[in-house]
């Protein structure tokens, strides 16, 4: 896989839309989605906070000491996932993340799921991820009402539902998205 994520590189503290251009490559133009997804990382894809876990490094290599079950929680939740990721590819729905972890520790854990967003946003340029996932929006010209947000904290979905009137949003819990909360989002994606 081609990287997708931010230059870690990248000077001064860049903004989620410069990231994103960074990463598509695409000197700022951004082509239009139809209908993305935003997912939070931390106990949300992953079942466990791997922020705490990794006690903030940002090493990438450093999750090779985390076992998959950590990560995912088991081998059917992460097909659960995998088949998610393409249901929402299929209805042509864009794939993103916005966490306050380091964004080459989620790139690093998604790769080994295979689970490959389209950009990956983390503690690097997100601060708050209501302003975050505004500006992620208005860099891929999506309004709110064609975005789902999905995490675990109930106060990053609020600061989301009142930075981004209108984004459908998913409260996970704590464990990580679930069968009921997949399907959930499956249905979105395809309505």
């Amino acid at each position: 896989m081609a990287a997708r994520g931010f230059t870690k590189d990248a000077p001064p503290a860049p903004t989620v839309t410069s990231c994103l251009a960074m990463s598509r490559g695409s000197g700022g133009a951004v082509a239009p989605a139809q209908r993305v997804v935003i997912f939070d990382f931390d106990q949300t894809i992953a079942t466990t906070h791997v922020w705490q876990l990794l006690r903030g490094k940002k090493d990438p290599k450093l999750l090779g000491a985390v076992a998959d079950c950590t990560l995912w929680g088991s081998d059917a939740r992460l097909r659960d996932l995998q088949a998610m990721w393409g249901v929402l590819r299929r209805q042509n729905v864009g794939i993103h993340v916005v966490s306050h972890n380091w964004a080459p520790i989620v790139e690093a854990a998604l790769r080994r799921g295979e689970l490959l967003p389209d950009s990956v946003h983390g503690r690097e340029t997100v601060k708050r991820k209501g302003p975050a996932v505004q500006q992620l929006l208005a860099a891929l010209n999506v309004g709110a009402a064609q975005a789902c947000f999905v995490d675990d904290d109930p106060s990053n979905v609020k600061d989301v539902s009142v930075s981004n009137p209108g984004i459908a949003t998913i409260l996970s819990p704590p464990t990580g998205l679930q069968t009921e909360h997949i399907q959930r989002l499956s249905g979105w994606a395809s309505a």
